[in-house]
């Protein structure tokens, strides 16, 4: 999972970090401007990343 050092980076970038909002092992940042950007970060191959990639799929 990224660090705080990943997070303060796209802290820097302009993003927001919600933490896990509720779902353990999930990161949420968004972006808020002209245009629009959410984020999501999963640990790869995790159950939550191998549980999205079956509703994905």
């Amino acid at each position: 999972m990224p660090g705080t050092r990943e997070v303060g980076e796209l802290n820097n970038l302009g993003y927001e970090y919600f933490g896990e909002a509720g779902i353990k092992g999930l990161l949420c940042l968004r972006k808020r401007g002209k245009s629009k950007y959410n984020i999501s970060v999963v640990q790869h191959q995790s159950d939550l990343w191998n549980d999205n990639n079956i509703l994905r799929d």
